[in-house]
């Protein structure tokens, strides 16, 4: 399976809204991650059993630019949401 065509999910979290910031954090013991810029309308288009490509394309449509422009940005969140633990290949 290609690093594109990996179905990943979410894994048990909280999304909290703080002083105008946004955190997203693994329950029950983090890590928090605070969502900044893009990584918030990434997270908001991730829906479970997506692929990073898939994910790429919504938030291309989301945002206005086209998927090739945003690819390698958007699977690094995604890379790096599972190795805190926020998502999980399945």
């Amino acid at each position: 399976m290609t690093e594109a065509a990996r179905r990943l999910r979410r894994r048990a979290y909280a999304d909290v809204e703080h002083d105008g910031d946004r955190f997203v954090a693994r329950l029950p013991d983090g890590p928090a991650m605070r969502l900044v810029g893009s990584a918030g309308v990434i997270w908001d288009c991730f829906v479970d059993g997506a692929t990073a490509d898939e994910v790429t394309a919504e938030v291309a449509g989301a945002v206005g630019l086209a998927p090739d422009a945003i690819a390698a940005d958007v699977t690094h969140f995604l890379d790096d949401l599972v190795r805190t633990g926020l998502l999980e290949v399945t």
